[in-house]
């Protein structure tokens, strides 16, 4: 039997307070809106580059290039409220929002160039970085309410340092879901190791 490849992609993590309070935000949300799937605590993340499937001599290669070519200073994110991806009234993703600092976007960029120099292909759609709270809407449409909800539901509006980011495993049945296997500092970090 032919093992499959797991699955990654590179992320920033959330500081422990903020998922916390994005967290009891979400129990809430959950009372009222039928999301198949919601995103545990622990998952929490900005999404910088999705790979999907990658064989381990594509890991390592993915490992040495992010350490050689990334080249960003720490910089400050900030939550920007609740929104939503597909239909107003019934949406396949609830996500809360963060700002678009120089440096998400500096980080993001990077890491595309990095990882399309190893063959793996540049993602065409603007990058639009948020935290998915829930997806796959499986109910009848809301309607106009929603909107209405969302705002009543905002998060404080936090503010956090991104100092690291990680590289994720994703491990489908199995909570947390995500698992960090390695750690980059940006410039100005010590590094932190690396998650067996």
């Amino acid at each position: 039997m032919v093992t499959q490849p797991n699955h990654y992609f590179i992320g920033i993590p959330l500081p422990a307070a903020l998922a916390g309070d994005l967290y009891s935000r979400q129990a809430e949300l959950k009372k009222a809106l039928p999301y198949k799937q919601w995103t545990d605590e622990a998952d929490y993340h900005i999404t910088l580059k999705f790979f999907g499937a990658v064989r381990d001599d594509q890991l390592e290669a993915i490992r040495n290039s992010l350490h050689k070519t990334v080249q960003v200073s720490p910089f400050t994110c900030r939550m920007t409220g609740l929104g939503v991806f597909g239909k107003p009234d019934s949406p396949r993703v609830l996500w809360a929002g963060v700002d678009r600092p120089e440096g998400l976007f500096a980080l993001q960029q990077q890491i595309e160039s990095a990882t399309a120099a190893l063959g793996f292909p540049v993602e065409n759609r603007p990058y639009r970085p948020h935290i998915t709270l829930g997806k796959k809407w499986a109910g009848p449409a809301y309607g106009s309410q929603l909107q209405e909800l969302l705002a009543d539901s905002e998060p404080e509006a936090w503010s956090f340092e991104v100092a690291h980011f990680n590289l994720f495993q994703i491990r489908p049945r199995e909570k947390p879901r995500y698992q960090a296997v390695e750690t980059f500092a940006l410039k100005g970090e010590t590094a932190h190791g690396t998650a067996d």
